[in-house]
C-alpha cells in the first residue's frame, strides 16, 4: 500500500518565504495587506511563506513593484527575482522527476513507496540541478556554495533546513544575490570595469581623451580632507546616495547627543537611500542600545528645526552590529598607506560607484575626529569584497544573537 506523503519543501523556496517574511514585518503588513498589494490570495501567501509552495515566475515583477513602492530600505532587483524563481522552477522539475523514477521503479519491483525514499530521491534531484547549474554560472555557484558546505541537503526534516538559513548566513547569501543580482559572484575589478563602460556608454568617443587629461590633473590633488569638508560633500551629493557603511575601532561614537546635532544624516529620509550600517569593534554596549541612544538623540537634534514625517521610515533603514574584533583580513579597511586609521566609512552613490573615506581620532580628546582621507578609486575598490564579508559575518552574528 502506497503511504500517505507530505509536501517536501525546496530550500531555494523556503529561503524566500523568510525573506518574504521579513519584508512583511518591516512594512508592518499583515496577509490581507499583502493581498490588496499583489492580488496573492492569503492562502497561497502563506504557503509561501511557509515554504510548501514556489512562487510562479509571473510574479516576479509584482513583488519588484510592490518592494520597489513601499521601499524602507533595500528591495529585490526584478532580474534576480526573475533568476531566483526560474532556479527555484529548474530544481524542483528535477527533484520531482527523481521522485516519479523512483515510484515507478517501485511499483515494477512491488516495493513500498515510503516518505524517506521520496525524500532521498528529492533532494538528490536538487542536488543534481545545483552542480549542473553551479557549473554553467559563476552567480549560481556562488549562491549554491553556501547550501553545499552546510550540508543542508542531507537534513531529515523542513524545520532544520529553515534554522540553518536563518542562522548560518545562507538568508543573507540570498537576499545578496536577489538585491546585487548584476554583480553578484563577479570579483570586484570585472564589477567595475562594467561599471566604467556603462559610465562611458553616452559619450562621443572623441571626447575620451578629455576625461584622460582630467584624469591626469585630478591625481596631483591631494587626498586629505577635514570632516567638515566631507560634510560639505555629503550635503552636495546626498540626494545620491543609496547606503552607508562605517567601521568604528576606537572609542568613538556616532550615537551621542553631540555628533548628531552637528551631523543629522538628512538622506535617511530620501528615497532613493536604502540602508545605513554601522559596525562597532570593542564596544562594550548592545547594538540595540546603539540604536535607541541614536534614535532618541537624533530626535532631539530634529527638534530643534522640525521632525520628519515619516522618521519610522528613516529608522528601519538604520542597522547597528558590534563585533568583538575585525580579522585580520577586515583590518585592511583601516589601513591606507601603510597607515592605520579607526573610522572608516564608505558610500554608494548612484552613478559613482562607491566613495571612501577614513580618519583617526585625536589623542586625548574625547569623541573628535583627525582630518582623514578620501581613498583612490582603486584602494576602495580593493576594500568592497572585505566590506561585503563584514557585513554578512556581523549580520550573521546579530541573528544568532536575536535567536538566543
Amino acid at each position: 500500500m502506497i503511504q500517505e506523503v507530505k509536501a517536501l519543501k525546496n530550500p531555494l523556496s523556503q529561503a524566500l518565504g523568510l525573506l518574504i517574511k521579513r519584508y512583511l514585518s518591516e512594512r508592518n503588513w499583515d496577509l490581507k495587506d499583502f493581498e490588496r498589494e499583489t492580488g496573492i490570495r492569503p492562502n497561497y501567501i502563506r504557503s509561501i511563506l511557509q515554504g510548501q509552495t514556489s512562487l510562479h515566475i509571473s510574479k516576479a515583477v509584482i513583488l519588484y513593484d510592490v518592494f520597489k513602492k513601499e521601499s524602507l530600505g533595500k528591495y529585490p532587483s526584478v532580474e534576480g527575482l526573475i533568476n531566483y524563481l526560474s532556479l527555484i522552477s529548474i530544481l524542483e522539475a528535477r527533484g520531482n522527476e527523481k521522485i516519479a523514477q523512483y515510484e515507478e521503479v517501485c511499483k515494477i519491483l512491488g516495493y513500498s513507496i515510503t516518505l524517506e525514499g521520496k525524500n532521498k530521491e528529492y533532494f538528490k534531484g536538487l542536488i543534481e540541478a545545483s552542480l549542473t547549474l553551479s557549473k554553467a554560472s559563476e552567480k549560481y555557484k556562488a549562491l549554491f556554495y553556501p547550501f553545499f558546505s552546510h550540508d543542508i541537503y542531507s537534513k531529515s526534516t523542513s524545520d532544520e533546513v529553515a534554522e540553518i538559513i536563518e542562522t548560518r548566513g545562507l538568508l543573507i547569501e540570498v537576499e545578496d544575490f536577489l538585491m546585487n543580482y548584476e554583480s553578484y559572484g563577479m570579483n570586484e575589478t570585472v564589477r567595475h570595469s562594467i561599471f566604467f563602460d556603462k559610465f562611458f556608454n553616452d559619450v562621443a568617443s572623441i571626447y575620451v581623451d578629455i576625461f584622460s587629461t582630467v584624469k591626469k590633473s585630478l591625481s596631483y590633488l591631494p587626498i586629505r580632507i577635514h570632516m567638515t569638508e566631507l560634510w560639505k560633500w555629503e550635503d552636495q551629493f546626498c540626494e545620491n546616495f543609496e547606503e552607508l557603511t562605517i567601521v568604528f575601532t576606537g572609542t568613538l561614537d556616532n550615537t551621542s547627543k553631540e555628533n548628531l546635532e552637528q551631523y543629522m544624516y538628512k538622506y535617511l529620509w530620501q528615497k532613493n537611500f536604502q540602508q545605513l550600517n554601522v559596525i562597532y569593534c570593542n564596544l562594550e554596549r548592545s547594538s540595540d542600545d546603539l540604536f535607541k541612544d541614536f534614535d532618541k538623540n537624533l530626535q532631539l537634534s530634529y527638534q530643534k528645526t522640525s521632525l520628519p514625517e515619516n522618521w519610522e521610515e528613516g529608522m528601519k533603514k538604520v542597522n547597528f552590529f558590534t563585533t568583538n574584533k575585525l580579522t585580520v583580513k577586515e583590518q585592511k579597511l583601516m589601513e591606507s598607506e601603510n597607515d592605520f586609521y579607526t573610522a572608516f566609512w564608505i558610500f554608494k552613490v548612484i552613478n559613482s560607484g562607491e566613495v571612501a573615506f577614513v580618519a583617526k581620532e585625536i589623542p586625548g580628546e574625547r569623541n573628535k575626529i583627525d582630518a582623514g582621507k578620501c581613498l583612490t578609486v582603486s584602494e576602495t575598490n580593493s576594500k568592497l569584497k572585505i566590506v561585503d564579508s563584514l557585513l554578512k559575518r556581523v549580520k550573521k552574528e546579530k541573528q544568532v544573537q536575536n535567536k538566543q
